[in-house]
């Protein structure tokens, strides 16, 4: 038994939490926030969350059939079904990576640096021996595609491929024509399946419970503002306030680049460390917006993706891509229980001039034309819109990017976010990292969470 702090009280902090404290651990849960959630109260899909992480966590949960997608654009209204015989083809080849995948993300990255241990290899090598020669060269084809040009080859319309695209792209920093974006959509396809009912609230409730039943101390109001170290080693952790919280061992889950470099003295962090998670790529370009509705958008629609087709969501990426205001975002909506929570894509975190009063007043006159064009807004109220830097500000997410980096074919497995540290180490002795910065990456999973506590 020894003395764990966790950094974060998003969900993934909390698995990280249950998880240590299963092993015997003492667990202290540190959140910034006067709530715990994080940036949970941004996502409402939980069809990526992984099963044998909820069993695994001893979670008390129940799962549902995910949502049909309502897709609305211009001269399309459609509701694409699970069962939905046109896409037949095309999710029989998403079934036959989904084994692969899921196991990928049921252990640490391997280590792929010459030092490694070759016992990390082993998952990854097994796997690939199953996928099978003609898969695996169907694999390496599709990752480096675009992703209209891979739903192209299966005779799927433009119009229908935003609604199975978009969801894919909250997480990256491209569009359905750069290349590699046929990979994420794999990925965030194969791990999607059922939802959890009660969605992402009856998901924190359930954490929150496990966490309370393992014995886990949890502070909110904790803003945790320096690692400690001791001869190379952690020590505990400073807070806002002053006091310090003694630990042997520390797991951050807000985010790599955050962690190293801003929480732990930068006299302790190596160059080439600093170089590494310098570069790691966190560029926030979705915006959220939230309310309460009256009488319910598309109507009553749970999830609805507004996209005429993937020229729109090209575009959108474009207007982020060169840092100006989107004209026409896609948007993808979630609601129930009389609220909505809106994602709009393509606003750059790192907008030319600034998110100034004018600019966060045009992005909100843009994402309320487009939704207009398809439904009657008349009744949306108490609306707070949330661009990229403030959810930087206020969450704390580096770059306003909801997964705290991007997916991509350099960014994924053993360089999520380092290949020095795929088994969720830091390179500093004490200091794991978890949370979404880490492998694995296709969507809200959970289990960066408890591979990071394992």
């Amino acid at each position: 038994m020894g003395r764990s702090v966790v950094i974060g009280g998003g969900a993934n902090g909390l698995a990280t939490a249950v998880t240590l404290a299963a092993n015997g651990d003492e667990v202290t849960l540190l959140e910034a926030q006067s709530e715990l959630g994080g940036r949970c109260a941004l996502l409402a899909d939980t069809t990526t969350v992984q099963p044998w992480a909820v069993t695994q966590l001893g979670l008390d949960i129940d799962w549902t059939d995910a949502p049909a997608t309502k897709l609305v654009g211009a001269q399309v209204l459609r509701t694409i079904l699970p069962d939905d015989e046109s896409l037949a083809p095309w999710r029989k080849q998403v079934e036959s990576f989904r084994d692969m995948i899921v196991s990928l993300s049921t252990h640490a990255a391997p280590d792929i640096r010459q030092q490694g241990a070759v016992s990390t290899l082993l998952p990854a090598v097994v796997s690939g021996f199953k996928l099978g020669r003609a898969r695996g060269l169907e694999l390496a084809r599709i990752g480096p595609l675009c992703a209209e040009d891979w739903l192209d080859e299966w005779n799927i319309d433009r119009a229908t491929q935003a609604a199975l695209i978009l969801p894919a792209l909250r997480g990256s920093w491209m569009g359905p024509r750069s290349p590699t974006s046929a990979l994420a959509v794999l990925f965030h396809h194969a791990l999607s399946g059922s939802a959890i009912k009660g969605g992402m609230d009856a998901l924190m409730v359930a954490l929150r419970k496990r966490a309370d039943g393992a014995g886990v101390t949890i502070q909110t109001d904790a803003l945790v503002t320096r690692v400690q170290l001791s001869n190379g080693s952690v020590s505990g952790v400073e807070l806002a306030d002053g006091s310090v919280v003694e630990a042997e061992r520390v797991v951050s889950t807000v985010g790599p680049r955050r962690t190293l470099l801003e929480l732990v003295d930068p006299r302790e962090v190596s160059g080439s460390v600093q170089q590494a998670i310098g570069s790691y790529r966190s560029r926030g370009i979705v915006a959220h917006l939230e309310c309460s509705v009256d009488t319910p958008l598309f109507p009553g629609a749970e999830h609805v993706v507004v996209a005429d087709d993937t020229v729109m969501i090209e575009r959108a990426f474009d207007d982020a891509k060169h840092r100006r205001l989107p004209t026409r975002p896609a948007l993808e909506v979630f609601q129930s229980d009389g609220r909505a929570q809106i994602l709009a894509y393509g606003a750059a975190y790192d907008l030319d001039g600034g998110w100034t009063d004018s600019a966060r007043e045009q992005l909100h006159a843009a994402i309320m034309a487009v939704l207009g064009e398809h439904t009657d807004t008349a009744s949306m109220r108490n609306v707070v819109l949330r661009t990229p830097a403030d959810l930087e500000k206020e969450l704390g997410m580096t770059g306003g990017h909801l997964f705290h980096g991007e997916f991509s074919l350099d960014q994924f497995l053993s360089f999520r976010p380092h290949p020095s540290m795929s088994n969720h180490e830091s390179g500093i002795e004490g200091l794991g990292l978890g949370g979404c910065g880490t492998h694995p990456a296709g969507g809200f999973t959970l289990v960066q969470g408890v591979l990071a506590g394992r």
